[in-house]
């Protein structure tokens, strides 16, 4: 009998090559399965997948000692068991369809509701705190690293890219007459081609930086001082050194909150917001809103009166 793990390899293969997933995506595949082994059994068959071992999983998850730094933590956030349900059990639906197992060992196992109580955006405040450190308060070693990152920090603020779409931009995405950027299918999760306009700040953000780099033949935006592709390793690196200068705790994902929360702000609807946020359902972008601010509503609800009744 094959092992879980070739048929887990079978399994990413068919991801990474049939579906063409993302990278990032598949990574977090083979994390999920790594850390399942790890809590179970390497050598485990799918004929011992029963509810009970994925109970004992989420237990031994729940209570693992593991090294934050220089710290021992222990216990998970709801999310975080979510996450790895969500990344197993599309590998236990896929076992089922092809007839490996008789159903998933989920079956009977209800997905972990997640409660958001902290702000996923950043206020405004927030937001000039790390835009001050990127374009004054840090001594970046030339205004090729300088104009790249207040470019960089621009587009996340006014486009709500992604990570991996950031990352994945090159000069001939972008349309300097028109003001507008393309997000390619290859970096878009949804995998749709989608075209986003772009404002003044923007536009003349990345102009600035196109004009140092002139040098480099790289078909990618972001670029290393050696005219290499700018990693997502890179990215980390240049948000911990803004981290700890401004002071804000934040993580690039935070920004996409940001747009969503201040396109909703200035009166765009949520169908042009999914458009704007790459998202196949509507239901995806109105998780965005989850912690949306009284305050945003607040004329909307002075506005109404009993002349303006339905």
């Amino acid at each position: 009998m094959r092992t879980l793990q070739d048929l887990h390899n079978e399994f990413i293969s068919m991801q990474r090559n049939v579906r063409r997933m993302r990278e990032t995506t598949i990574k977090s595949y083979e994390e999920a399965f790594r850390v399942f082994k790890k809590l179970t059994w390497d050598d485990i068959t799918p004929d011992r997948l029963t509810p009970d071992v994925m109970t004992n999983f989420f237990e031994k998850l729940n209570t693992r000692e593991r090294k934050v730094g220089a710290i021992s933590k222990s216990g998970v956030k709801s999310s975080t068991t979510r996450t790895y349900y969500a990344k197993l059990n599309a590998f236990f639906k896929w076992l089922e369809k092809r007839k490996i197992i008789g159903m998933s060992p989920f079956e009977g196992i209800e997905i972990p509701k997640v409660k958001y109580e902290d702000t996923r955006y950043l206020t405004k405040s927030q937001v000039e705190k790390i835009m001050t450190t990127v374009t004054v308060n840090i001594g970046w070693h030339n205004d090729l690293i300088r104009k790249r990152n207040i470019a960089m920090f621009y587009i996340l603020l006014f486009t709500g890219l992604r990570k991996g779409e950031l990352l994945g931009l090159k000069i001939l995405d972008f349309d300097f007459a028109g003001n507008m950027l393309t997000v390619r299918p290859e970096t878009s999760k949804s995998k749709d081609t989608r075209s986003i306009p772009l404002n003044h700040r923007v536009m003349s953000a990345v102009k600035d930086y196109i004009e140092v780099r002139r040098g480099f033949h790289s078909e990618y935006l972001f670029i290393t001082e050696r005219g290499e592709a700018f990693t997502e390793f890179g990215l980390k690196h240049l948000v911990a050194k803004i981290v700890k200068e401004s002071g804000i705790r934040f993580h690039v994902h935070r920004f996409r909150h940001t747009f969503a929360m201040n396109m909703i702000n200035m009166g765009v609807d949520v169908v042009k917001l999914q458009y704007l946020m790459g998202h196949k359902d509507i239901r995806q972008t109105s998780v965005y809103l989850r912690k949306m601010p009284s305050i945003m509503v607040r004329n909307t609800v002075e506005f109404l009166d009993f002349d303006r009744l339905i």
